[in-house]
């Protein structure tokens, strides 16, 4: 699917509105959690599940490429979804919703002010964060 330029933005900036939420959230309610990247804060309740990578929280360097896929067709997947491929950038959070996959996934970068919106899935979970705003 093709976005034009100004629902792009308005997605972006629909992502930015949650994770500011998320983000608040976590500032009062969330925990270190030991994960297969690294040490990360969480959040979770009966529906979903949050974590949050900053450059305060060190990660593990690991291969984001599948094993089985060569890189050249894993690259070219990820640029045609909208994703980067590479470092990952100083903060990441990521939201599932148990049951359903990831429905956020969002990096960004303070020294350089980039932003990469790989995954935003609208839908009733963003509620949970919106009373905290």
């Amino acid at each position: 699917m093709v976005m034009e330029k100004g629902e792009a933005m308005s997605k972006l900036q629909d992502a930015l509105k949650v994770r500011q939420g998320i983000i608040d959230k976590l500032s009062s309610d969330s925990r270190f959690t030991k994960t297969n990247i690294g040490n990360v804060l969480s959040w979770s309740n009966d529906e979903l599940e949050v974590i949050y990578r900053t450059p305060f929280t060190p990660v593990v360097k690991q291969t984001r490429q599948p094993v089985h896929v060569p890189l050249g067709y894993y690259k070219a997947l990820i640029k045609q979804h909208g994703g980067h491929v590479g470092e990952n950038l100083e903060y990441g959070l990521n939201v599932w919703v148990k049951g359903k996959g990831k429905v956020l996934n969002i990096e960004w970068s303070e020294a350089d002010r980039k932003i990469y919106l790989i995954r935003f899935n609208h839908g009733g979970w963003e509620q949970i964060f919106d009373d905290v705003r």
